[in-house]
């Protein structure tokens, strides 16, 4: 499957940051109804940061990355609860894989680069690591965690869109 391209990437990216509160509420309700448990394991992902700017940051990333997504042009498949416990299951299993010295967010690189999704990979790398600017809204190793939260579900949703576009442009 063809990467998410650069230049798409940033163009969500635009949209997502000037998206309104009420727009983003909004957005996430409608989601919601398509796909309840993926929305639902997601909430429960940017719910725990006590810092409301820091929810607000991650409600963004992940509409952020379902709308990446969107780019194939296929709907997501449905993602159920035995699915996104599976997810977590594996993921352990997929960072572990990669054997590096360097940082586990380097790991997450190397996930992006496994699975041909190199472009988000780096702009969220890049976005919540490399910046720094982001760094004073999360507390301890939670931006780090926060991260590893993102891939593994650019990590999943790849896998379900894969299965239906296969090798196609995206």
């Amino acid at each position: 499957m063809i990467p998410i391209s650069e230049e798409k990437i940033n163009r969500i990216e635009d949209f997502v940051s000037h998206m309104t509160d009420e727009q983003v509420k909004e957005w996430l309700k409608e989601f919601k109804k398509k796909q309840y448990n993926l929305a639902h394991y997601f909430e429960f992902a940017y719910t725990v940061f006590a810092n409301g700017e820091a929810g607000d940051v991650a409600k963004r990333s992940f509409i952020f990355i379902i709308k990446c997504f969107e780019t194939y042009n296929v709907p997501i498949p449905l993602v159920n609860v035995d699915e996104l416990k599976r997810w977590g299951k594996e993921w352990q299993k997929v960072t572990d894989r990669i054997a590096t010295e360097e940082l586990y967010g380097y790991k997450l690189l190397h996930v992006g680069e496994d699975i041909n999704q190199l472009p988000i990979t780096k702009h969220l790398f890049n976005k919540f690591i490399i910046d720094r600017s982001l760094e004073s809204l999360f507390t301890g190793d939670r931006l780090g965690a926060f991260l590893s939260v993102l891939m593994l579900y650019v990590w999943g949703i790849n896998g379900k869109i894969q299965k239906v576009v296969g090798t196609r442009i995206g």
